[in-house]
């Protein structure tokens, strides 16, 4: 978006579109338009949705990023227990089981970088999985991370994971600068190095 364009965003139809302003008038009454064709969900419809599952494993981070929404990074470390993740699938998958559904989603989100509990991670994973087979219930996963971490992580997400969000600032220096390691040292080489995997 720049200073010859505005976003015009109608939430309750999910559509958004970049408005040129020299000609907002006739645009804002051409979406109006598009968006009134727009079909209206039933909210009965919505509760029918395939529900997804996201889980914050903890608040442990290997960056300190200049910017990052949660504050300085020191704090308590904790991770959330076994018992407790185990209590969110077994429940997820119980409502997944009451709608007759056959898919189910796990995003792994939150806190800070889920990839600092990898052990928890690989827990999750595998538990849900063992569950979908047994109830031939289809699963996907999807992580939101950083991308720093090791090549043991690096295959273990490509091989279990089939979407990625990843935090990058883009050209190294810039990313150096802004999503240091906690110990300040460069991150760049080797998030992107992770990324390129993801072509």
């Amino acid at each position: 978006m720049n200073d010859e364009e505005t976003f015009f965003y109608a939430p309750l139809k999910a559509y958004c579109e970049l408005v040129d302003l020299s000609r907002i008038e006739k645009s804002i009454q051409q979406h109006i338009h598009i968006i009134s064709e727009i079909e209206d969900i039933p909210i009965e419809d919505v509760h029918q949705f395939s529900p997804n599952l996201f889980l914050t494993l903890t608040n442990k981070c290997n960056l300190s990023c200049k910017y990052c929404y949660a504050g300085p990074s020191n704090y308590d470390e904790h991770d959330v227990t076994k018992p407790i993740l185990k209590s969110a699938i077994d429940a997820y998958f119980a409502k997944i089981r009451s709608l007759n559904l056959d898919h189910a989603h796990i995003g792994f989100m939150g806190g800070r970088e889920p990839t600092c509990a990898f052990d928890l991670l690989k827990y999750a994973v595998y538990y849900a999985d063992e569950i979908a087979e047994r109830d031939h219930i289809s699963i996907t996963y999807s992580i939101i991370t950083n991308g720093f971490y090791n090549q043991e992580i690096s295959d273990f997400i490509c091989n279990h994971f089939s979407r990625l969000s990843l935090s990058f600032d883009g050209p190294e220096a810039i990313q150096n600068f802004q999503r240091p390691t906690r110990n300040g040292l460069d991150s760049f080489n080797r998030v992107f190095k992770n990324a390129l995997k993801f072509e």
